[in-house]
């Protein structure tokens, strides 16, 4: 499937602003007791199969329908988002 010129443009701006992560990084910061948000963006029948207690679910798709601006409102925690493997 082929995305229009916007769609990549508006990606390629969000995927400046929120850092991807990987499973070890994520344990390590967990295991140090940092606070974070980790948004979780696979399907939803994904996050039902299992995920990390205390992550939120939001589906990149959705997330980039609804626009990066609705989850900065509030949130002064720095943003992890873990894509599946």
């Amino acid at each position: 499937m082929a995305h229009s010129p916007q769609f990549l443009k508006l990606v390629n701006e969000a995927k400046k602003q929120v850092k991807e992560t990987n499973v070890a990084d994520v344990k390590r910061r967990m295991d140090s007791g940092e606070k974070f948000l980790l948004v979780d963006v696979r399907e939803d029948n994904e996050w039902e199969k299992g995920h990390v207690p205390g992550a939120v679910t939001q589906m990149w798709s959705r997330w980039m329908a609804v626009g990066k601006a609705g989850w900065r409102q509030g949130c002064r925690q720095r943003r992890t988002r873990r894509c599946a493997a």
